[in-house]
This record gives C-alpha cells, structure tokens and sequence, in this order.
C-alpha cells in the first residue's frame, strides 16, 4: 500500500448541539441535534447532524472525531471486514488497491478529507481508504450477500412539479450508525463548497442523498455490474459520488464525466456501477445517470413520473438480478400513478409486499431496512428528511431550504 505523511490539524469550527448517543445500548459518541442556519431545522438521536466549517481536512478530521464510536463499531461489526482485510493482504487486491489510490490522489480535495478522517477516528489512512473501497471488492469477490441493494426513487416531472423522493436503504448497521453532515469549505478564508448530506459511517458523505450551495440535489442507487471498469483511473464509487458534490451546476457536473465529442480530454471514471438522480433548482432539470463498465447513460426525466431502484435501466451493462427491484417494480404499478407530493410519499411508504417492500424493514427475506426518506422539492426550493416510516400525518424530522 502507498503510505502518505499526514499533516497536523488546523483551525475547525465544529457546531455540535448536544452530548451523547447510544448505538445499540453500549456505544456513545457526540452528536448534533440539528443543523445550524436560518434555513434549517431538526434533530435526532438516531440520525445526527455536523454543522462543521473548515478546511477539507477540518472537515474529514471533525466527521472522523466526531463520530468515532460509530465508525470503530461498523468497522468491528460488518460480516465484510475480514473478507476486505484478507483482500488487502493478497497480491491481487494490493494491485487493485494501489490503482484505485493512484486514480484518486489526483484529487487533492478528496485525500485531504481522508487524511482528516482518518486521523479523526484515530485509524491509518489505508484502512479508511480500504472501506471506500468496498463496494468494488464485493464484485471482484462476487460476494452477493456483500451486495446490498439498496434504495429507491420516485422522480416527478410536470410544469408544476419537479420532485425526487428518495428512500435511503442500508444493511441494519447502517440503521444506527449514519448521520448528517453540513459542511462549509473554507479556502484563503473564502467558502468555496458547502453541502447537506447523508453519509455512512467512515464512508465520505456524497454516497447516499444530499444537496449542494448550487441548488443540486443527489440521491444515489446501488447497482451491481457484474465487472469493473478497469482503466487503471476508474475512481471507487464512494469518491466519484463526493467529488460530484462539488459540482456548482448540472452542465459542470456532466462535463466531467461525459467526453465532448470534438475532445480527448480525460473524464472522471468509476470502476463499479452505480446511479445518480440529480436535480437542479436552477434548471428545473430531473436527471438519472448511470455509472457501469459500459462507460456513463444519462436519462432525463420526461413529462410524468419515473423511478429508478437497483438494477440499471438504461445501461447495457450485464449485471446482477435484484429480486427485490422486481418486487418493489411490480408494487409500484399496482399503485396509483404519483402526481404530486403525497402520491410519492404513499409510495415510498408502501409495506404492501411481505417480502420485499419499499419502505424496508428487515423481512425473512433480506434484511434491508430503510434508514431514512428524503423529499427533494425543486420549484418549492424545500428538503424533507424524514427519519421514521413517512406516513401522511408524520411531520419530518429535518427541513431544509434549497438555494
């Protein structure tokens, strides 16, 4: 593995808002009990928010410190840990790790906040880059109880409505151990990113759902290819989903994963598959965006509803049958078509299917369960998470207001 000299952490200014939280009765950590700023509101226990102002570093070192036990406990506790530390011991996945690390160190940015993290938690680098790297190594193992899919949105678009509702889905761990983080960057004293989002513990946030200073909003799907993209600068998908986060419009973020035709200028790649709904509050623009071994689709949302859950839709990319998907798929067009806010939610809310629901709640037959909802609003500029079952009558746990 490829060692680096990590430097000494600087200045931070870390809002936290309150002491102490359980995970699963005998883990305790800091924790926010709601995102600061006039245009933010909410707590929880379960699901909390960093407010954290800083460098990059600042940033990973805060999230890393800040939620320490979390991450300790994951890292502990994941049936896949031994399995990823057996495949960094081989000669196979030193290679494969090595080409991952040299794609990403081109990004300054991204291994700065790992450094942070890293440090933060009080682990070495490599193992925090390791578990970025999961996802990946599940599919070169072929690992299929490791590939967890996860995840489903229900996406409006009419010349009244622009909505993506988003459950976020996880393995149980997930369940208590994620969190929120509103992040500001500072460089040369200027604010040059700031974000809202949902991350995993240890995990950069970007790999889930949230929204940016430019009015893009995120929210991901997995999907498992069967094989990577190996182009020997193909990124994990955990770092391509966080340097998306950084995109300051929707033409900017296509640029740098889409080729123009009259160039041969380098694109950010991912070596596993993965789907991004964007939206933009500028643009009005609904899109889904597939990453796979076939190189990047793009769909834009027509007049009407779609939906995206774990299987790519229009990649031509082989991958693995999600029996879930075709469950939550066949539920889907049982149900009222969605034309407004509460036709979504309904969806996303669903239990109907005793196997495999949308809103998941651990079933004899997977034990996914749903972590958290989120309701991208793009003409009323508003953010809905919801941290509970997102029934009519359930207010949600945390409101933003969307640039």
């Amino acid at each position: 593995m490829m060692a680096f000299r990590l430097s000494l952490c600087g200045s931070v200014a870390v809002v936290l808002f309150s002491l102490l939280l359980a995970v699963h009765g005998d883990q305790n950590d800091s924790k926010a009990a709601g995102c600061g700023g006039p245009q933010a509101q909410g707590s929880d226990s379960r699901l909390p928010c960093l407010a954290v102002k800083g460098s990059r570093y600042d940033v990973g070192y805060a999230v890393g410190k800040t939620f320490r036990d979390r991450i300790m406990y994951v890292n502990t506790h994941d049936d896949f840990s031994a399995k990823l530390h057996t495949f960094a011991k081989s000669a196979a996945g030193q290679a494969h790790l090595k080409t991952w690390l040299r794609a990403t160190s081109r990004f300054q940015n991204v291994m700065d906040e790992l450094r942070g993290m890293a440090d933060g938690v009080g682990m070495t680098f490599e193992e925090v880059f390791l578990r970025h790297c999961s996802h990946e190594i599940a599919i070169l193992l072929r690992d299929q109880p490791a590939m967890m899919p996860s995840c489903s949105d229900i996406l409006i678009q009419t010349p009244n409505m622009r909505l993506d509702g988003h459950n976020e889905d996880s393995n149980p761990l997930g369940y208590n151990t994620s969190y929120l983080v509103q992040a500001e960057i500072v460089e040369n004293g200027v604010v040059t990113e700031a974000f809202t989002a949902f991350a995993y513990a240890g995990i950069l946030p970007g790999m889930g759902y949230g929204f940016n200073k430019h009015g893009l909003t995120y929210a991901c799907n997995a999907v498992y290819g069967k094989s990577l993209l190996d182009t020997g600068m193909a990124l994990p998908r955990t770092v391509m989903a966080r340097l998306l986060l950084s995109a300051s419009s929707l033409d900017e973020l296509l640029s740098n994963i889409q080729p123009a035709t009259d160039s041969s200028s380098v694109v950010w790649q991912t070596a596993a598959s993965f789907s991004l709904n964007v939206g933009h509050t500028t643009t009005g623009h609904l899109m889904n965006i597939e990453f796979s071994a076939a190189g990047v689709s793009t769909e834009t949302v027509e007049n009407g509803f779609s939906h995206h859950f774990n299987m790519l839709s229009h990649s031509p990319a082989l991958q693995y049958i999600d029996q879930s998907t075709l469950h939550r798929t066949s539920t889907l067009f049982t149900l009222p078509a969605p034309h407004d806010i509460n036709g979504t939610m309904a969806i996303l809310a669903d239990t109907s299917d005793p196997l495999y629901p949308i809103f998941r709640r651990g079933t004899q037959a997977e034990s996914t369960v749903t972590t958290s909802t989120v309701l991208f609003d793009l003409l009323q500029r508003s953010v809905d998470i919801y941290t509970s079952r997102p029934l009519p009558t359930s207010p949600p746990t945390y409101s933003f207001t969307l640039p």
